[in-house]
């Protein structure tokens, strides 16, 4: 039996919840192979979207080999402000976006034929 809580929102009783997740079960036991057939694609997923997030907290911290990743101390954002502070940051950002414009003009048409 469902009944309204606030917001006009359809709230559960314990006993449909369980009802619910014994069903979600029973659903999940009677299409395993279709779940079976995704494992793939998830676990690609995790390895090549959210595995390489890790090397990217390194932006942010004052690394240490002997300490790894986790363990070294947080810098925050200092590493940022210095490389936006540098004298080489304008030569940098304009290599950049010349490497990308050229990349851009010269690959592009490459590919197309």
């Amino acid at each position: 039996m469902r009944m309204e809580g606030k917001m006009g929102k359809a709230v559960l009783n314990p006993e449909q919840k369980v009802y619910n997740r014994k069903r979600l079960w029973i659903e999940i036991k009677k299409h395993k192979i279709l779940y079976l057939f995704m494992l793939p694609c998830v676990i690609s997923l995790i390895v090549f979207s959210y595995a390489p997030m890790t090397g990217i907290v390194l932006a942010f911290k004052n690394y240490r080999f002997d300490l790894g990743i986790f363990g070294s101390e947080w810098a925050g954002l200092k590493h940022f402000k210095s490389f936006l502070t540098s004298p080489e940051f304008w030569t940098t950002t304009r290599n950049t976006l010349v490497l990308s414009i050229l990349k851009i003009v010269i690959c592009f048409p490459a590919r197309l034929f």
